[in-house]
């Protein structure tokens, strides 16, 4: 067949590409019905003066229409390039299908986290609202340590003294506060006789008051051991020779305490509320014999010849005090009560600030 140049046409299956004739019904290669495509131009014979006259020649009818219908619900064909650009298309349409799947993947973790979020925020406030718990509506606040605190120590509830052998003497209950401190002394010489440190007006034995806090405290320590207590006092009753003003300390064995101002002894008390009524120092007495749980009755035998003065005070309830007959305190300490049954609680020094 020729083309109104005088080519030669031949047809094309669109399916495998195979080339064809016209007065052929379907394609020698795929078997599919022929479809009219552009065809493909073959060149003439070289001898273009034989030419046929086709005119008489009867054409063979196209497909039907159920062959096209079937031909076109097929995957036409494509040429080796458009296969490789259908390829490049289905990789790029899959990378951007994975890329957002990805995406609304990380979003959907996101969700739910959010979510499980505010469900743990409306467990909690629930919880706290909820009836009988506590709503917590502000915040606490925490204290940064500025100072040392010291350590309150009250000093114990005087025990039980028995007087003369026998006589029992209610407890009286005394208290102070003050910083507790266990402190080294340096011994000095050789322990010394209780029956040579007899409490005086002037102090203990031959130390007096006055001398170096040092040696007093060296000399005791040697005696009695290290002190079972010291710390740092204001002036008070209870501790004679504390004056306003000064730097004062204290220093105890058993029901002995000693007090130190400005590096010196200023004055002592013997009470049974302070320690143990068998440590060694409860065996201390006066230079008249006087000794803690001694009865009134035995007070005013020992000091018949000197004044003595009973009182009722807040701090410590019943007290004696011993006068010079020019009125002189001599020393002073605090009873069971003032009937002759009474027990002596205690014996002080007068108070070194007189």
């Amino acid at each position: 067949m020729r083309c109104p140049q005088g080519h030669y046409q031949l047809g094309a299956c669109v399916f495998c590409g195979t080339e064809r004739a016209h007065d052929v019904a379907s394609c020698p290669t795929c078997g599919e019905a022929w479809l009219d495509e552009p065809y493909v131009e073959i060149e003439p014979p070289q001898d273009s003066t034989a030419q046929t006259d086709v005119s008489g020649v009867s054409r063979k009818p196209g497909p039907s229409e159920a062959e096209l219908t079937a031909a076109t619900m097929r995957q036409p064909w494509r040429s080796p390039g458009d296969e490789e650009g259908a390829d490049l298309i289905d990789l790029r349409q899959s990378i951007i299908t994975g890329r957002d799947t990805a995406r609304w993947s990380r979003i959907g973790r996101h969700a739910a986290i959010a979510a499980i979020a505010v469900a743990l925020v409306g467990l909690a406030s629930y919880a706290l609202n909820a009836p009988g718990a506590g709503v917590l509506t502000t915040t606490p606040t925490v204290l940064a340590i500025t100072q040392t605190h010291p350590i309150t120590t009250p000093q114990p509830t005087r025990p039980p003294v028995t007087a003369a052998a026998t006589t029992t003497a209610p407890a009286t209950t005394t208290s102070s506060t003050t910083t507790a401190t266990r402190r080294y002394v340096t011994p000095i010489g050789d322990p010394v006789a209780v029956n040579d440190l007899r409490l005086t007006i002037y102090g203990i034995g031959k130390l007096r008051i006055g001398d170096p806090s040092e040696e007093v405290a060296g000399v005791l320590t040697a005696t009695f051991g290290q002190p079972d207590f010291g710390a740092p006092v204001e002036p008070a009753a209870t501790h004679p020779g504390a004056c306003p003003g000064s730097a004062s300390r204290v220093l105890r064995w058993g029901i002995l305490e000693i007090t130190i101002s400005n590096g010196a002894f200023t004055g002592y008390r013997l009470d049974a509320s302070l320690g143990a009524p068998d440590s060694a120092t409860a065996e201390l007495r006066t230079a008249s014999g006087l000794r803690v749980g001694a009865t009134v009755s035995t007070l005013e035998t020992i000091y018949r010849s000197y004044h003595i003065v009973y009182d009722q005070t807040p701090d410590f309830g019943p007290t004696f005090t011993l006068q010079r007959t020019n009125g002189d305190t001599l020393i002073w300490g605090p009873l069971t009560s003032t009937d002759l049954d009474g027990v002596v609680l205690g014996v002080y020094s007068r108070a070194g600030c007189d």
